[in-house]
């Protein structure tokens, strides 16, 4: 066998890997869609039985926070309940990174700017997929106008967020349009459901 063809053939196998690997990754990191769903809550059944289009959604401001730490997804806002339903997601390496055990709980507030208010975000559920961790996250009695500016912001113990002027995660921008969340007919299944 010709040494030549097989550097050449063993070189393209090579490049033909580390392509398919790197749009495997690409491909997990951009699948948001664990646990975005709408949460079947009180509030949102309650909302539901009254008006069935009482459910908004967008995509969150930014796709990170600043750090890298975490990013979010499924941004569904009840307005006539106030409730905002919103997925965390952080890589199994944050463990190592704030030097903590695997699978300890953060807890997540949701910091409005413009009222200067911090809600305690509430873990509905949480889940994994590839290195991702997800926490279903709920927030009560928060109101969403044209002047919102809402962060989510990750805490662990006195650890982090590390700097105080670190404003974490932007959500929703002040003056963010948000569209009509489609119910899926398993979402209209859970919301009838007591």
């Amino acid at each position: 066998m010709n040494i030549a063809k097989f550097t050449k053939n063993f070189f393209i196998l090579i490049v033909g890997m580390l392509v398919v690997a790197i749009l495997g990754r690409i491909y997990m990191m951009e699948d948001n869609d664990h646990l975005s769903y709408l949460f079947a809550t009180d509030n949102a059944k309650a909302a539901y039985s009254e008006n069935e289009a009482a459910f908004l959604y967008h995509k969150p401001t930014d796709n990170l926070s600043n750090d890298g730490y975490y990013s979010a997804n499924g941004f569904i806002y009840n307005a006539d309940k106030k409730e905002l339903q919103i997925t965390a997601r952080y890589n199994d390496s944050l463990y190592v990174y704030l030097g903590t055990e695997d699978k300890t709980e953060f807890t997540f507030t949701v910091f409005d700017k413009t009222t200067e208010t911090e809600y305690e975000a509430v873990k509905l559920q949480f889940g994994e997929k590839y290195m991702y961790n997800y926490e279903k996250l709920v927030v009560e009695d928060i109101e969403i106008n044209d002047d919102t500016e809402l962060y989510l912001i990750l805490h662990f113990e006195d650890k982090y967020p590390v700097e105080e002027d670190d404003e974490g995660l932007i959500i929703h921008g002040a003056g963010q349009p948000m569209k009509a969340y489609k119910l899926s007919k398993a979402d209209k299944e859970a919301l009838k459901a007591e």
